[in-house]
C-alpha cells in the first residue's frame, strides 16, 4: 500500500487545538497511534490549570519541532463548555511502528518533558495501538 501524508500545519484560532502532518511516504508498514491525556491540578508551580495547559502545549509543540519520528501531530486543551471531570490536555501522534515510538520516550527532550509535566499532573492515561 502506497500512502502519502500531505504537509499541513493547522492552528484553529482561540481553541487550543494544534495539527501537524509531516509529509512522508511509506510503503507497507505498521502505523502506532500515541495517545496521552492529562488531568491537571487546579494550582500547580504558581501556575493555574488554564496557564500550565497552554504552557503544556508550546513544550509540546516545541518537542514535536525537535522529533522528527512524530509523522503527525494533534494538541488538545479540553475546551471550557467541556464536563469539569474530563482531562485537561490531549496528545494524539503516529509513528512508523513501535521502535520510533520507543526512540521517541527514551530521547532526552522527551524525558525532559516529562520531568516538566508530572509536578503539574493529577493524572495520566496512555494508550498505544496499532492503525488499520
Amino acid at each position: 500500500m502506497h500512502q502519502k501524508i500531505a504537509d499541513a500545519r493547522f492552528r484553529l484560532m482561540g481553541t487550543g487545538f494544534f495539527v501537524r502532518f509531516r509529509g512522508n511516504e511509506r510503503e507497507g508498514g505498521t502505523m502506532i497511534k500515541h495517545v496521552v491525556c492529562w488531568k491537571l491540578y487546579d494550582q500547580a508551580l504558581g501556575g493555574n490549570r488554564e496557564t500550565n495547559a497552554r504552557l503544556i502545549r508550546e513544550r509540546l509543540k516545541a518537542l514535536d519541532e525537535a522529533l522528527p519520528m512524530m509523522q503527525s501531530v494533534e494538541i488538545g486543551i479540553n475546551s471550557g463548555k467541556a464536563p469539569g471531570e474530563n482531562y485537561d490536555v490531549a496528545l494524539i501522534c503516529v509513528f512508523e511502528g513501535f521502535q520510533a515510538l520507543h526512540d521517541y520516550k527514551n530521547h532526552p527532550e522527551h524525558k525532559a518533558f516529562v520531568e516538566f509535566v508530572t509536578p503539574l499532573s493529577e493524572d495520566v492515561v496512555n494508550v498505544d495501538f496499532q492503525m488499520s
